[in-house]
């Protein structure tokens, strides 16, 4: 069955609007970003929206259900602010909140700006966004435990408001795993000393959740899913499983190398992870049929006289040395 991808996008009065959900029949919740717009999976056989909705606003077009194929341009949706004197109040006492926080953070009060950004999640814990964002910026700044408390919190809101199913649940699992990855809890437990790895092997679990949710959502051939794929690898490469790093690297390049083309940045970067796990196994052969493909996607991009393509370079000289040792010790 051929699948599509498309780009869909919310406006009202020619601005984006953000947290739009838009609910199709018998599939998933999508979710505007805040550039109002928002990506969506067609089936060949096309797809019927049953619901969209937005605290504050109403909707003008399109009406409901609406039903479309794949063949059709991309969806527009157009509201028209409709609120009430409590959201609006409301709305504009967040807004106030948060451009204080990001002024006190360009400041570097970094402690006063993350207290502005609980008020706000706390003037509206039904809005998953503002529970999203505290989380995020607690993260940013290595507040890992309260970071994991608001990503719960928006998890419950987003199942509660949206489904089991939701583009939320994508977002919020893979921050999740994003802080786990660089949250070493059971070493702050006292659970081992700093080189434990068992945060890894969290982050890899909470990572697999979000990408069974971009997969439903948009299908294996989804740059989200690919990178859910590299940050599984990298958890492995962490745990020191190389095989299964280099399946999950596999997988990220296949989708990279069809969205992107061969000479991108995210095909290097997923060179780069198998490069490493390739080197660990000690398959050198293939390092080296891994490195030269990498020099020459480093060429197309930034040319033979970038920082990269010189450190490739040498990375080269160095792996010809080892395998010359190792040809040297086998005789």
């Amino acid at each position: 069955m051929t699948q599509t991808i498309l780009i869909g996008k919310v406006i009202s009065d020619g601005e984006p609007v953000s947290d739009v959900a838009v609910k199709l029949q018998d599939r998933p919740c999508y979710i505007s970003g805040e550039d109002g717009t928002f990506e969506y999976l067609v089936p060949e056989q096309g797809f019927t929206i049953e619901k969209i909705e937005r605290p504050g606003y109403k909707l003008i077009s399109p009406a409901l259900p609406f039903t479309s194929n794949a063949s059709e341009a991309p969806l527009t949706i157009l509201m028209t602010r409709d609120e009430s004197f409590s959201q609006r109040r409301l709305r504009k006492k967040a807004e106030e909140l948060h451009e204080k926080a990001l002024q006190l953070e360009e400041n570097n009060k970094i402690k006063e700006a993350a207290q502005l950004f609980i008020d706000r999640s706390e003037l509206d814990p039904d809005n998953v966004r503002w529970q999203y964002d505290t989380g995020r910026y607690f993260h940013y700044y290595k507040g890992y435990k309260v970071a994991q408390s608001f990503y719960n919190r928006a998890i419950k809101k987003a199942e509660e408001l949206y489904g089991e199913k939701n583009q939320w649940l994508a977002m919020c699992y893979e921050a999740y795993g994003d802080n786990y990855f660089e949250w070493n809890v059971y070493f702050e437990s006292g659970m081992g000393d700093e080189n434990n790895t068992l945060h890894f092997a969290d982050a890899k679990t909470y990572y697999q959740q979000a990408g069974h949710f971009w997969y439903t959502l948009l299908g294996e051939q989804s740059t989200h899913v690919a990178q859910i794929y590299e940050k599984m690898g990298k958890c492995w490469k962490h745990l020191e499983n190389a095989t299964n790093a280099i399946a999950c690297y596999e997988k990220a390049y296949e989708t990279y190398c069809a969205v992107y083309g061969e000479n991108s940045r995210q095909v290097a970067n997923t060179y780069l992870g198998l490069i490493a796990a390739y080197f660990e196994q000690k398959d050198y052969d293939q390092t080296m049929v891994l490195l030269q493909k990498l020099l020459s996607v480093e060429k197309a991009l930034d040319g033979e006289t970038s920082d990269i393509y010189q450190k490739v370079l040498h990375q080269i000289d160095i792996l010809k040395r080892v395998m010359a040792q190792e040809a040297d010790t086998a005789r």
